[in-house]
């Protein structure tokens, strides 16, 4: 497995892998409704695109195939952290999760944050991450349980 930056040509990969991950992984902790407006049919590229380039963002592929991917805003806080469902429990997020831990600490900083699902939530967990709270979130007018978790950084 190689860990890259992303490059825009990634874009509806991305996406796809997304929506995927959402709609087969997340299905135990949330409702077909909540899925639908999380992660809906269209997504603008452009959107994502944007999103991504402003941001630290890799990708995790082997063989040509992309595993996951993830990204860090220069604030410490993770905006997207997706394992496909084939690469779930293989060591994929661990990996990405050490590239931005790393990052964050050239740009010397104290902690990451990231909004986490219920779904992810215990891999944040068990990657250091404590619950600052638990809050409703609303995508599309639909409501989710979330998570807010930080991770403190050591140097």
């Amino acid at each position: 497995m190689i860990v890259r930056n992303f490059h825009k040509t990634d874009t509806k990969t991305l996406i796809e892998l997304f929506r995927e991950t959402v709609h087969r992984v997340c299905c135990v902790d949330y409702s077909v409704e909540q899925l639908k407006a999380w992660a809906p049919d269209f997504i603008d590229d452009s959107v994502w695109e944007s999103r991504l380039e402003k941001s630290y963002a890799l990708v995790a592929e082997e063989n040509g195939l992309i595993l996951g991917f993830a990204n860090l805003e220069n604030d410490g806080n993770i905006d997207m952290f997706y394992v496909s469902a084939e690469s779930q429990g293989k060591g994929v997020g661990k990996v990405l999760l050490k590239h931005l831990e790393n990052h964050a600490k050239d740009l010397k900083l104290d902690k990451l944050t990231s909004d986490v699902s219920l779904t992810a939530r215990k891999f944040f967990q068990h990657s250091g991450f404590l619950t600052e709270k638990e809050y409703i979130k609303v995508r599309n007018d639909v409501e989710f349980k979330n998570t807010l978790m930080s991770k403190k950084l050591s140097y």
